[in-house]
């Protein structure tokens, strides 16, 4: 990404391309921290929910076929991938460390597992 802008800077005989290409790789790399950043909260944060749920199994509080659900964000940012998942038959009454079927296919059993900066959870199905 940086290189194509510097290639283009070029191309148009611009002034200053190498300040211009450092502030540009600095918000590239901001950025990228960024996302990175934000999908490791929401993984911690569904292995954390997860994880509270096989120690409520264990101890009796929460029977062990109790099943989850995918909770999507149901705004304009609401992707093809995570947004049909929550009424996809295969994806009804699916236990407790279960599986989801995305919108394309694959399996995954937790939030962000489907893609970067996916802002879905899990909930139980009470």
């Amino acid at each position: 990404t940086v290189l194509n802008y510097e290639l283009r800077l070029l191309d148009e005989g611009a002034v200053n391309i190498d300040s211009r290409v450092a502030r540009y790789a600095q918000q590239v790399l901001n950025r990228r921290a960024e996302n990175i950043a934000r999908t490791e909260i929401i993984d911690a944060s569904n292995a954390g929910q997860h994880a509270a749920w096989e120690a409520a199994i264990d101890k009796g509080f929460i029977e062990d076929d109790t099943t989850q659900v995918w909770v999507v964000a149901e705004d304009e940012r609401l992707c093809e991938i995570c947004g049909p998942m929550p009424d996809m038959p295969e994806n009804q009454g699916v236990r407790i460390g279960g599986s989801f079927t995305t919108g394309d296919g694959k399996q995954v059993h937790r939030p962000p597992e489907t893609h970067p900066q996916c802002r879905c959870t899990l909930a139980l199905e009470i």
